[in-house]
């Protein structure tokens, strides 16, 4: 058996080392090729969506793309291929995006339907028992053997499984990764799944409003924005003054809220002593 690894996914066997053939054998992509006779051409273009507002620029009316969604998005996307959910039990569903009453078990029961041949990759314990009939374990080994042990989003894993799978193009439409939580952890590895896609010659396209693979500056020949002209010291300085305030107006209000209960005690006191109750040192 050879020691090279390979993928198995909806478009067949990728195999992700150097292909060798042996004398007189038909080669692995030729027989790939003849076996998809009676089959619908596979797709080359893969769109991976996120959640910022870009990825309403996805040429969902184009079929030559596949596309490519994550946990609850599916709730806006107007058509998908493949889903993505690699999230535990505990944090399965639980997003701060939208709070409204019962969105949890509303995304638990979408991933609990049928939704034909196309896949959700999910961890390995969701793929038993039958809960989540589309659930498929995530080729986890295979992607850490060819692109290493850095994973840090579920956007990392479905770049490096377009990249396996040798998507020629790949389009990232809603992914901004810029939050204080994504742009220091998430982001950097996006970017380099990004430029290894880039190096072997594919086409990556990023919309231009998008802010993966953009900057607010170039270094050295210009000025943060947070620095120009002194408007970072000047809004650190207001909102200094806004704290300092905020914390007289409690300390006044607790002073206030003291007053009020000793008022309110006296009242008591003085009904009591009405209704003819003893009250000590009065």
């Amino acid at each position: 058996m050879s020691s090279r690894a390979t993928l198995s996914t909806s478009g067949g066997v990728v195999d992700l080392g150097k292909p060798t053939h042996r004398k007189g054998s038909m080669p692995r992509r030729a027989a790939t090729i003849a076996k998809a006779d009676t089959t619908p051409p596979r797709r080359k273009k893969v769109g991976i969506l996120g959640f910022a507002e870009t990825w309403k620029e996805a040429p969902f009316d184009d079929p030559d793309w596949e596309f490519w969604g994550l946990n609850e998005l599916w709730k806006y996307v107007k058509r998908w291929d493949r889903w993505f959910e690699i999230h535990d039990g505990e944090t399965l569903g639980i997003t701060k995006r939208d709070l409204s009453e019962g969105e949890q078990k509303r995304h638990i029961e979408w991933l609990s339907r049928d939704h034909g041949a196309r896949p959700i990759y999910m961890l390995p314990h969701h793929c038993e028992g039958g809960r989540f009939p589309n659930a498929v374990a995530y080729p986890l080994d295979a992607m850490v053997n060819t692109f290493g042990r850095y994973f840090t989003s579920t956007i990392g894993y479905m770049i490096a499984l377009a990249i396996a799978e040798d998507f020629t193009t790949i389009g990232l439409f809603g992914i901004d990764l810029a939050s204080d939580v994504e742009y220091p952890n998430q982001r950097p590895n996006a970017e380099y799944l990004i430029g290894i896609a880039r190096g072997q010659g594919r086409e990556v396209i990023v919309p231009d409003q998008a802010a993966i693979l953009h900057a607010g500056f170039l270094y050295g020949y210009e000025r943060p924005h947070k620095e120009a002209g002194g408007v970072l010291s000047a809004v650190e300085k207001h909102k200094a003054t806004l704290v300092q305030k905020h914390e007289e107006t409690l300390a006044t209000l607790h002073t206030i809220d003291g007053a009020i209960q000793e008022s309110e005690n006296f009242i008591k006191l003085l009904r009591y002593k009405d209704r003819g109750v003893h009250v000590e040192k009065y």
